[in-house]
Formats: C-alpha cells, sequence, structure tokens
C-alpha cells in the first residue's frame, strides 16, 4: 500500500493512459467509514476531528481486531452539519 498520494504528473500520466486506451478512471474516495487504519486516522479526521463518530473511542497504540470497543475502523458522522460540503467537495 502506498503512504503518499500521486504527484500531479503522475496522476496526468495516468490520466493520459487511460484516455488513450479508452478507459474511464474512477478515483477511489473512502466514505462514510474507513477513516483509519490499524491504529492511525485518516486524513479527513485527522483535519476535521469534529465530524468523528466515535470521538469517545481512542485510537490503540496496536490494533487488533476484534477488540473490546467493537470498532473495526473510524467513521465520520454523516449527521454532522457541516461534513457533507467536506465531503461533496471533495468527491467532486
Amino acid at each position: 500500500m502506498r503512504s503518499s498520494p500521486l504527484s500531479k504528473t503522475e496522476v496526468k500520466k495516468l490520466v493520459a493512459v487511460c484516455r488513450k486506451h479508452g478507459i474511464e478512471l474512477i478515483p477511489q474516495v473512502n466514505l462514510l467509514g474507513h477513516q483509519s487504519a490499524d491504529s492511525h486516522v485518516k486524513t479527513l479526521l485527522e483535519v476535521y476531528p469534529e465530524f468523528d463518530e466515535t470521538p469517545h473511542v481512542k485510537m490503540p497504540e496496536k490494533y487488533e481486531w476484534p477488540n473490546a470497543d467493537g470498532l473495526y475502523c473510524k467513521s465520520y458522522c454523516p449527521l454532522h452539519p457541516d461534513v457533507h460540503k467536506v465531503v461533496f467537495d471533495m468527491v467532486d
């Protein structure tokens, strides 16, 4: 798994190859769930911790499943009044 995003140059190369071969490129965006991996919160909840659906559950130093909290991974709260503006802008 790659730990850093593609550079602008890499994205342009990828788009060019897809266009050349008639491939529709659909970016993957982890929505709702999947806002953490292992013991680390991902960028959306790092930048907007107020969107965390389970702020009372702290990420363990060593993640194991199943765990005492019953948490598979962090998710953002779809009821937060500001979350959709941010998430929809990301998707667009």
